[in-house]
This record gives C-alpha cells, structure tokens and sequence, in this order.
C-alpha cells in the first residue's frame, strides 16, 4: 500500500509516514523514489518492521462542565487519553440521578434520548462534547448536582478499539 509521507517543517531529517489502513505484524517497509539533502538520488531500501496494533479502548480520563464563548451554551465535554475517531457517535444516559434542593430524582434510560457527539475542536481529536440543554432535554435542571452513567455508539480508538461506556458527574449552571 502506498503511504502519505510528510517531511517534518521543522527538522528535514524527520518524516512521518502514515498507513492507508491500521498496521499489524510483521510487514515488508520499502522506501524508494526520495533525494537526501545534498540532491543524491537514494536507493531503494526494504526492510521488515514489527507492527503492533493498539487493541487498548481509549480511556475517558475526565469530563467537565464549560461554557461556549461562542454561543454561551453549557457544554460537557469528555477529556480521553487517545485520539478518538467519530462515527455517527452518540451519547445515551442509561442510569443516574440529580439532586436539587436535597431531593433526589432518579433516572432511567428511557428518560433521555441518544444524542450526537462532536469534537471540540477540529485539530484536537481527545476532547468530545455535547450541548448539556440537548443531552439532557427536559431533565435540564439549573444548579441540580448529576451523576450519570453514559452509553456511547459510534466512538473508537484510532485502531477501531470502540469506547461503549462511561460516568459523568457535574452540576448544571
């Protein structure tokens, strides 16, 4: 398979390649068709490299609370150690609870409907989010404390590892 090659901007001598598909095993590297730094043609090189796929789910190391300077909209976002990919990705709550003025309201999981996740930021792939207004439509409490377990769809590692499951606690502005 043909590779994208990209030449450091920084340092010449660095090159980063990246594969078609995710790589696995032992595979045949050839490298051919470059010019080193002084304009000699290079020769044709092979090589065999060892890939190991990454078959660890990303991990969900926080969520948080954080409000738009754009639209001034609550948002939660979820912080994952890895670069996730999104696939028509949802967020489901399946069980939890809010408190407001020392009561407690359950939750169950046909009282909130899945809804679309988005990155933050289209040049950071770890960071998700979902508007909380939408999430958590008319359970949408000002200043209720929730705690919130949460079904994904639709999210995965880089390598495809999928991301099913998570807990989120936070108090709504």
């Amino acid at each position: 398979n043909q590779a994208n090659v990209v030449i450091d901007s920084k340092d010449a001598t660095k090159v980063t390649v990246t594969a078609d598909s995710v790589l696995d095993g032992d595979k045949i590297v050839t490298i051919s068709g470059f010019v080193d730094g002084s304009g000699e043609n290079g020769a044709t090189t092979n090589r065999v490299v060892k890939f190991v796929k990454d078959t660890v789910a990303p991990k969900l190391v926080s969520s948080a609370v954080v409000t738009d300077t754009t639209d001034g909209a609550e948002y939660l976002e979820f912080s994952f150690d890895k670069d996730v990919k999104l696939s028509n990705a949802t967020v489901d709550v399946t069980d939890g609870s809010y408190v407001k003025d020392y009561v407690t309201t359950q939750l169950d999981d046909n009282d909130i409907t899945a809804q679309p996740v988005e990155y933050k930021d289209s040049d950071n792939h770890k960071v998700i989010r979902v508007k909380i207004a939408t999430l958590l439509g008319n359970k949408s409490v000002e200043g209720a404390r929730y705690s919130l377990d949460l079904a994904f769809t639709g999210l995965s590692s880089e390598a495809d590892v999928p991301f099913t499951t998570g807990q989120a606690t936070f108090t709504r502005g």
